[in-house]
């Protein structure tokens, strides 16, 4: 229980400044009250998994074909699993750099621009293992109070191995 309250928490902390980007919609500002709405109303089984990757990482960009196939896998299986791919773009580079790649490369994808240029403040609430390097994948199950994070690239097949292995499939 205590760990589930430090993930919502956390992800309190971070919603006050997610934008919810679709490659055909206008980026909606998202507020702390309604992430934890979008957390609570899922199913006790739910489980999150986070990428924190930026356009202008090379290993994460890299790495996304693999989050794109792990996106269509979780969506044809249709497992209890939300990916969302949390970009640390400048939000001046929002429409410029970052809606553009969006379209072209994660348009099936859920990205969300985490605008907080200060990352002080939240970076513990994530792990406090990260050192703040990119690319980094939290994999979180509040109700069973399970939580894995990784600082590193991953390969398209280690990172299916990583997640199914915590899923348990």
């Amino acid at each position: 229980m205590h760990l589930q309250r430090f993930l919502i928490a956390s992800f309190v902390l971070m919603t006050s400044c997610l934008l919810q980007l679709r490659a055909a919609d206008d980026p909606a500002v998202w507020n702390a009250e309604q992430l934890k709405t979008q957390i609570l109303q899922n199913s006790s089984d739910s489980i999150y998994i986070l990428n924190f990757w930026a356009t202008w990482c090379k290993p994460c960009v890299e790495e996304l074909p693999g989050y794109v196939r792990l996106d269509s896998i979780i969506k044809a299986r249709h497992l209890p699993v939300r990916l969302l791919l949390v970009s640390l773009d400048f939000r001046k580079d929002l429409q410029t750099r970052l809606k553009p790649f969006v379209a072209k490369h994660l348009s099936t994808s859920e990205v969300v621009l985490f605008s907080d240029s200060d990352m002080n403040t939240w970076i513990d609430s994530i792990s406090p293992n990260w050192s703040g390097a990119l690319p980094a994948t939290l994999m979180i199950q509040p109700s069973k109070e399970r939580k894995e994070f990784y600082e590193r690239q991953f390969s398209t097949d280690e990172l299916e191995q990583t997640v199914f292995q915590f899923l348990k499939l």
